[in-house]
C-alpha cells in the first residue's frame, strides 16, 4: 500500500531576541508575560474553525508558549 507524503500543519512562529544588552531578570519576566498575554489575547479573538487551542507553557528558564490547534474532543 502506497501512502503519500504527510502534510505538515500550517505554522507561524514569532520570536523576540535581545542581543547586546543585559536585561535584568525582572524585566525579562515582565517582557515574557507581556508577549504571552498579547498572543493569547489575539488567539482568543480568532475563529479557530471548530478547533481549540491548547496552551503549553513553561515556568522554567525557557521563555515562551506553544499553542496547538486540535479538533475538540480528541485527547492527545
Amino acid at each position: 500500500m502506497k501512502t503519500g507524503p504527510t502534510k505538515k500543519p500550517p505554522t507561524q512562529e514569532f520570536r523576540v531576541v535581545i542581543t547586546g544588552i543585559k536585561v535584568p531578570a525582572q524585566a525579562v519576566t515582565r517582557i515574557n508575560r507581556a508577549v504571552q498575554k498579547a498572543v493569547l489575547a489575539e488567539m482568543a479573538s480568532m475563529d479557530l474553525g471548530g478547533f481549540g487551542a491548547r496552551f503549553m507553557g513553561n515556568g522554567g528558564g525557557t521563555q515562551g508558549i506553544e499553542l496547538i490547534a486540535e479538533a475538540r474532543g480528541l485527547n492527545r
